[in-house]
């Protein structure tokens, strides 16, 4: 392990902008978190590893489940 300096030079950076709330995973909880704080009024920016399961919400009836999932996307 070396050190943060020979970390942060070896490291693939991305400026995502300022935003109020940065959320860290789009499951379920995820989205939730980011359609509530975005509601608010706050920045909010959503991060996931996986684009081809952004907004799958199969069963999740605060947003809606699989018919009304499609609307949040």
């Amino acid at each position: 392990m070396g050190s943060w300096e020979q970390l942060k030079e070896n490291a693939s950076w991305y400026e995502a902008g300022a935003f109020d709330v940065a959320v860290i995973g789009a499951g379920h909880a995820g989205c939730e978190a980011a359609f509530a704080c975005a509601h608010l009024g706050l920045s909010t920016v959503l991060f996931t590893l996986h684009l081809d399961q952004l907004a799958n919400l199969p069963c999740n009836p605060s947003i809606g489940g699989t018919a009304k999932g499609q609307l949040v996307r």
